[in-house]
């Protein structure tokens, strides 16, 4: 039950969707299909079909039918119950009610006979019946060896031409023991593969199996013994025997296969890592190609996903001539294994060196390749089971293969192989089941006589055609769905298959060469009608109609990509009409206006019921209106009073700091529009807007200090220090103070002094400034920084300016201003016109069309007069002169001088305001006036007051400019720049005296008191002190500006 449940969901969320012009529902299918069931009889899972009796033979639980072979008509049934004791004895070994019953599992014929097996109760047994009588019972045969126990078991069993019976089935009760088997008919009872021996058969689970000229061919998958030492995993397997294979006789090998081999058969996607479909689940065999066609799984412990592959006689054949795979000892490994004598699988006599090859080597080294180099067919989510192969000519193909899969979900798949790629392409899928029921699917068959597919279930028979050609409307969608049973008839002008089975007929047309095309417009198509249900109609309040609806839907298949909609009715009701009646009125609406003129309705509809099917319809008013009485008078209409709003922000001003992180402002006024005085409400929202600005860390800063006064160190040496202020980043606590530069220098007696250092190449040189704004704000600029030489001329010889590209990403485009509108693309109906704009981006190297959002084209419909009204008239005349009263006219005459309903419709005469005239006119009165009122002397005196004000405002521009080139020289040693840092750490120093003396005498050899100190210490031993340059911070919403210069003392 846990089980049907999952199995339920995992259908529901596989089952495709109903806008998939090629899915058909269960009605759909059975409005052609037919179906045959019995009450309590369950599991219809064997088929035989007798073509020249046109009948069916059907095996289901205790139960076997003959049945018409199109109709399903039922012709005979033959009960077939398990003995009561044997009944009861299978529940007493512990087998459960339901699996106790008689399953058949074999339905064969020699032509004359029947010959049919079922578990009986855990008790296999077989009997031969009459074919036009399965009744009659004409022998019982034992069935172990030929019938497995279980109903849940797998089998194949095959009656060769000449009447051997083949099978592949368990043994035993316990279902341990598989072999494959051949009736000998005389003792011993039957041939077999070697018992217990997991070399042979491994837990194996058979599938199909059929027959050639020399050999009987098996296919099963098991568990694969070459691999048990890595793991547990499942092989696909095809075996295969000698039909003349006698048995070993009285040596070894005794009552077993001689000729005994089986391959691996490989399913599987290639690449560096194959992907394999390693579980077989179905399969069939053409023997008029020699092509075996199987489905395969993923392992039901992975993600399920399925494949078809299909097998030719010659890679079969090649396999099985290959090398073996051997294992010499149990924990030895698998090799490749040559035999050294004439092989035992080649059906000849058997000899003592073959018959010991035959206990020794069963396995192949190669597997068995598909014809393909990828599987046919792939699906996730999906596991395929059985499958059923069609073989029909088309109009450009002698031969196409049509395949027919059963999926675990319940969906029967239509798909057709491609013969030039050998591509899968999906037609139909079939819904086989109503929705909501879940049945699994025991067996699928196509049989060509009656071209139907022939479904097995749990409840019933079903035979489906295999064609559905009605389905497609028109001619286009019935070329476009590829299906090789379907073409277009001229003739009857529908889709149908080849008309007497000849597709190179002249009036059928048809192109299955490609998969089917899905976007093309599909018409909708009726489902099928449902069956009459009772329904109710109510006619009034106190009595109601009972009827018999029928409903279908437009999905069969569905109206897709602008196809036409179902045309008709999609209900049919028998044996009532409904009459309609007024329901209630609504309450009253709300005034249309609060006060003057107003009125009031209220509304009922005539759906109580509505009128349906012949009814009557209501008679009377649907709406009543009544004037508002009590709204008092609207007051006289008031002006608006008009509140402020803001322009548009102003530029960006500059950032407080030019590295490490700073703030910049913009502004706007509340005067778009100003707010009204009085009563008008100033702008909401705030007239300043911040942003973070240069956020790039600071370099590294240096600034030096003045040399500090000579100052005396004993034997005739002075010394002098020059300090420097290095700024890593603009936080206060990280600026640090150090010394920069010591010099010394001798003085003799004389007074005369020489310096013993030299000052270094960089030293000379100030601290690069500030880099400067870039040139552009996008496109590509350039920025640049420069440093003085305080040396000596020739020394300075490094480079003073330096320059860098900035502001490199592309400019914003800005769009030009739209065109004009084009003329209607139409001169009558309806069209379209268009107009265009391009795209302005600045600075990116002429690189137009770049950087701008939104379209380059608009378009917008026209509606010029109908075609209909230009019917019979000549072209409209020229647009006359403006007259007196400011209009233009302009007529067209009718060509014809009796003219019908339909000609000359419309006005021979229009006319319109002169609006373009009346404009220019007012434009030249304009121009007329502005020249009469300007004289000469006012055209002199504006000049005069120009040229004044232009040289004040260049005299001042030149004064600050001047002023600004003026060298600054500092009144301190120890000033510096405040565009470091707003914080410097400086050094404490101590002052004895106020004046600055000679350092150094001949007669004063040491420091006096007099000698200004500067350390009493190293400079590293001193504490230091804070002092405040710059601020940066936005009280009040303002930024302090930079200061130029502070001092450190």
């Amino acid at each position: 039950m846990m089980l049907a449940t999952q199995l339920l969901v995992l259908a529901a969320l596989l089952t495709p969707c109903l806008c998939d012009s090629r899915f058909i529902s269960y009605e759909d299918l059975m409005s052609t299909a037919h179906s045959f069931s019995d009450p309590g009889v369950t599991t219809y899972s064997q088929l035989l079909f007798d073509v020249a009796r046109d009948q069916l033979v059907l095996g289901a639980r205790d139960t076997l039918y003959r049945l018409d072979l199109r109709t399903l008509k039922f012709n005979e049934k033959a009960l077939w119950l398990a003995p009561v004791k044997k009944f009861q004895l299978c529940q007493d070994k512990g087998q459960t009610e339901r699996d106790c019953h008689n399953y058949i599992k074999v339905l064969l014929s020699n032509g004359k006979r029947l010959f049919t097996c079922g578990t009986n109760a855990f008790s296999p047994m077989c009997s031969w019946r009459e074919m036009e009588g399965i009744s009659r019972v004409t022998e019982w045969v034992t069935g172990v060896g030929k019938s497995p126990y279980s109903p849940h078991s797998n089998i194949t069993a095959l009656m060769t031409l000449d009447g051997q019976y083949y099978a592949g089935s368990p043994m035993d009760f316990s279902g341990t023991d598989s072999a494959i088997t051949k009736d000998l008919g005389q003792p011993p009872i039957f041939l077999r593969t070697n018992q217990y021996n997991s070399k042979w058969l491994n837990e194996p689970q058979f599938v199909g199996s059929f027959e050639t000229d020399e050999f009987v061919y098996f296919l099963f998958r098991e568990s694969a013994v070459e691999y048990i030492n890595c793991g547990k995993i499942i092989y696909s397997r095809i075996a295969r025997v000698c039909k003349n294979d006698g048995g070993g006789g009285q040596m070894m090998l005794r009552d077993n296969w001689t000729t005994f081999v089986k391959a691996r058969l490989n399913c599987s996607i290639p690449g560096e890592y194959p992907f394999y479909f390693d579980e077989i689940q179905g399969m069939t065999y053409l023997p008029s190609e020699g092509i075996v066609y199987a489905t395969f799984t993923t392992p039901r412990n992975s993600i399920p996903g399925s494949a078809i592959c299909s097998f030719n006689l010659t890679a079969i054949q090649s396999a099985f001539n290959g090398p073996f795979k051997h294992q010499a000892t149990m924990g030895s490994a698998w090799e490749r294994q040559v035999s050294p004598h004439a092989r035992h699988t080649q059906c000849r006599q058997s000899a003592p060196h073959q018959l010991l090859d035959s206990s020794r080597y069963q396995l192949m080294d190669s597997a068995v390749q598909p014809m393909t180099q990828s599987p046919l067919y792939t699906s996730q989510l999906e596991t395929v089971t059985h499958i059923a192969v069609d073989v029909l000519p088309t109009k450009l193909h002698r031969a196409v293969h049509v395949l027919y899969i059963a999926t675990l979900e319940g969906l029967v798949k239509k798909i057709s192989v491609l013969s030039r790629t050998q591509e899968t392409c999906v037609l139909e899928i079939w819904k086989p089941f109503p929705v909501d029921v879940f049945s699994p699917i025991y067996s699928l068959q196509y049989l060509k006589e009656t071209d139907s597919i022939y479904l097995g279930t749990e409840e019933k028979l079903l035979r489906i055609p295999a064609q559905h050609c009605e389905r497609h409307k028109t001619k286009q969608a019935c070329i476009n769905a590829m299906d090789p049973y379907c073409g277009w008839n001229e003739h009857k002008e529908r889709c149908m298959p080849a008309p007497n089975n000849e597709p190179l007929s002249s009036v059928w047309y048809q192109d299955a060469t490609q998969c089917p095309i899905l976007t093309h417009p599909i018409s909708g198509g009726w489902s099928a009608w449902s069956i009459y249900k009772p329904c109710t109609h109510a006619t009034s309040e106190e009595s109601t109609d009972e009827c018999q609806c029928s409903t279908r839907e437009c999905n069969n298949p569905p109206p897709m990509h602008g196809g036409e909609d179902c045309k008709g009715v999609s209900v049919r009701v028998t044996n009532c009409t409904v009459h309609g009646a007024w329901s209630s009125w609504s309450a009253w609406s709300a005034c249309s206006q609060t006060c003057g003129v107003a009125v009031k309705t209220r509304r009922r509809t005539c759906g109580n019921p509505a009128p349906a099917f012949g009814g009557r319809v209501c008679v009377g008013q649907d709406r009543h209106e009544m004037y508002c009485h009590s709204n008092p008078p609207c007051p006289a209409a008031a002006t608006p009073v008009r509140d402020g709003g803001w322009s548009s922000w102003g530029n960006w001003g500059e950032c407080s700091a030019k590295c490490g992180g700073g703030y910049r402002v913009r502004t706007r006024r509340c005067d778009n529009p100003p707010p009204q005085s009085p009563n008008g409400l100033d702008c909401q929202g705030c007239p300043f807007e911040y942003e973070h600005c240069n956020l790039a860390s600071c370099i590294d800063s240096k600034r030096l200090s003045s040399w500090t006064p000579w100052i005396g160190s004993g034997n005739g040496t002075e010394k002098r220090f020059r300090f420097a202020c290095r700024a890593p980043s603009p936080d206060p606590a990280l600026i640090k103070i150090n010394l920069a530069k010591e010099e010394e220098r001798i003085c003799q007696a004389e007074g005369v002094c020489m310096r013993t250092d030299r000052s270094d190449s960089e030293e000379i040189y100030s601290d690069w400034s500030s880099w400067s704004p870039c040139s552009v704000e996008c496109g590509g600029g350039q920025q640049s920084r420069t440093r003085t030489c305080e040396g000596r001329p020739e020394d300075c010889q490094a480079l003073l300016r330096m320059s860098r590209a900035c502001n490199t990403h592309n400019c914003k485009g800005e769009w030009s201003c739209w065109t004009d509108w084009s003329e209607c693309s139409v001169s009558c109906g309806i069209g379209y016109k268009q107009r265009t704009r391009h795209c302005m981006a600045v600075n990116n190297h002429n690189a137009e069309g770049t950087g701008c959002e939104g379209p380059s084209k608009s378009q917008e419909p026209c509606e010029m007069p109908t075609c209909r009204s230009l019917l019979g008239w000549e072209t409209w005349s020229e647009w006359s002169p403006c007259d007196n009263s400011g209009q233009q006219h302009r007529s067209r005459e009718c060509l014809a001088s009796n003219p019908g309903p339909d000609i000359c419709q419309g006005q021979h005469r229009e006319s319109r305001l002169c609006l373009e005239n009346s404009e220019d006119n007012e434009i030249r009165a304009l121009e007329s006036k502005s020249r009469e009122g300007i004289s000469v002397a006012a055209v002199f005196g504006l000049c005069l007051i120009t040229f004044v004000l232009g040289l004040g405002v260049t005299l001042i521009l030149g004064y600050f400019w001047w002023k600004k080139q003026r060298p600054s020289i500092p009144g301190s040693p120890h000033y510096i720049s405040s565009k470091q840092n707003p914080y410097v750490t400086v050094p404490l120093k101590e002052m004895h005296s106020p004046k600055r003396t000679p350092s150094f005498s001949a007669k004063q050899p040491t420091l006096t008191n007099g000698t200004p100190k500067l350390f009493a210490k190293q400079p590293v031993d001193y504490e230091t002190a804070t002092i405040k340059r710059n601020s940066h911070s936005m009280a009040n919403g303002h930024i302090r500006a930079d200061l130029e210069q502070d001092k450190f003392f």
